[in-house]
């Protein structure tokens, strides 16, 4: 073998190396995009979830505000009208 083809070996073997090491590199970028994308449609989809009870949780303490208040009313009518007193 001479020095020539040694070096025309090296430079194949160099060669397939770097052609590997490319297509690692690029399957690895892709996986990473991949792996992205699927996190940010997570994260959108959670923060939907959150922000639906959240809405739902509001509307809940509104009603038992709104029914606290009811039956606040309906207790001071009862005193009112057991004392003789009119609700103004």
């Amino acid at each position: 073998m001479t020095n020539t083809d040694l070096v025309d070996c090296c430079l194949f073997e160099t060669a397939d190396a770097d052609s590997a090491l490319r297509e690692r590199l690029e399957r690895t970028r892709r996986e990473e995009e991949y792996s992205k994308k699927k996190l940010q449609q997570q994260h959108e989809e959670a923060m939907e979830e959150q922000e639906t009870a959240k809405k739902l949780l509001e509307r809940k303490v509104s009603f038992i505000l709104v029914q606290g208040f009811l039956i606040s009313d309906a207790r001071t009518e009862k005193r009112h009208a057991r004392c003789g007193g009119s609700v103004a």
